[in-house]
């Protein structure tokens, strides 16, 4: 398993990794900025963007909703950008 992404990274970074979503890795009760970057892995092209789903999927029951979805600047990457509800 990848490491814990730590709430300072996350905070400093102002992104998350799909994994540590999906896996419970990712702590963002102190999450204070109001959008968020969620990041896919090196997934497979179709499950690339079945994990990101899922995350976003994961993440809207937390209060945060879908903004927009983009390749990296790379294109190995995909990344949704999300809001906070409220």
């Amino acid at each position: 398993m990848a490491s814990r992404q730590s709430p300072e990274e996350i905070v400093q970074t102002r992104q998350v990794s799909v994994g540590a979503v999906l896996e419970g890795r990712a702590d963002l009760r102190f999450y204070h900025y109001k959008h968020l970057a969620v990041l896919s892995d090196g997934s497979t092209e179709p499950e690339r963007l079945a994990r990101l789903m899922a995350a976003v999927e994961h993440l809207d029951a937390y209060g945060w909703e879908l903004v927009t979805l983009s390749p990296s600047t790379d294109a190995r990457r995909l990344i949704a950008v999300l809001r906070r509800r409220g």
